[in-house]
C-alpha cells in the first residue's frame, strides 16, 4: 500500500527551505547510487521557490547534475516565457557567481533556432534526453526528480 504524505508550511520561506533540503537530499542519494542527478524543472514560481535556499547549500554537488525542463515553451531562451530563463536566473547564474556550476553541456535546453516548428524542437529535445539516458534499463527516461 502506498502512503501519501501531505506537508503544510507557515510561509513561502519555509516551503522554499524545505524544498531545497528535499532536492539536496534527492541529489545526494542519486549521486551516491549512480553518479549523477537528473532533475526536470517546470516554470512559474517553482524555480524561485525551489532554488532560493538550494543554490547556497554547499553540500550539493551541482557538477553531477543534469537539468531538464518539464514543460518548456517553444520560445527563445531569453524570452520572459522561457522556463530555462527562470532556472538560469534563480539557480544557474547564482551558482556561477559563487564559483560553482552545473556544466553547460548538462543543462538540456531546447534548440531555440527551431522554434518555428514545435515538432522539430520536440524531436531535437528527445535526442538530448536519449543521449543522457543511453543504456537505461527502460524504454523511457527515469528522472531522479521531476519538479512540477
Amino acid at each position: 500500500m502506498s502512503v501519501t504524505k501531505v506537508y503544510s508550511f507557515e510561509s513561502n520561506a519555509h516551503v522554499s527551505q524545505a524544498l531545497g533540503e528535499f532536492i539536496a537530499h534527492a541529489s545526494s542519494e542519486a549521486i551516491a547510487k549512480h553518479g549523477r542527478f537528473t532533475v526536470a524543472f517546470s516554470g512559474g514560481s517553482l524555480p524561485a521557490t525551489a532554488c532560493k535556499h538550494l543554490r547556497d547549500m554547499q553540500s550539493v554537488d551541482f557538477s553531477k547534475w543534469y537539468v531538464f525542463f518539464a514543460d518548456e515553451r517553444c520560445v527563445g531562451l531569453d524570452s520572459v516565457d522561457s522556463n530555462f530563463r527562470l532556472v538560469r536566473e534563480e539557480l544557474l547564474d547564482p551558482l556561477v557567481q559563487q564559483g560553482r556550476s552545473v556544466p553547460a553541456d548538462q543543462v538540456m535546453v531546447i534548440n531555440d533556432t527551431l522554434t518555428d516548428s514545435t515538432q522539430q524542437v520536440a524531436d531535437d529535445y528527445l535526442g538530448k534526453m536519449q543521449s543522457v539516458f543511453t543504456g537505461a534499463k527502460t524504454k523511457f527516461p527515469e528522472f531522479d526528480l521531476v519538479l512540477l
